[in-house]
């Protein structure tokens, strides 16, 4: 696994864009729980091993996520 040093610049980049044309960020990092949150997310299940893609479980639940967010 190598870490990649471009996250915080796109993320900056991300949350200036939406300020700019008045959009909104659903930032996935974060909503995951930030740095290191791709193991505790793969050890409960929710995550494949190459801690990229999402099991069936955590993509349920991310839309879950993010159907809320939308709604509330």
């Amino acid at each position: 696994m190598v870490h990649n040093e471009n996250g915080k610049a796109v993320e900056k980049l991300m949350y200036e864009l939406a300020e700019e044309y008045d959009g909104a960020v659903w930032d996935l990092f974060e909503i995951m729980g930030g740095n290191g949150s791709a193991g505790a997310w793969r050890e409960a299940g929710l995550m494949k091993n190459d801690r990229l893609h999402f099991t069936k479980e955590g993509y349920r639940i991310l839309g879950d996520m993010l159907y809320g967010a939308l709604t509330d």
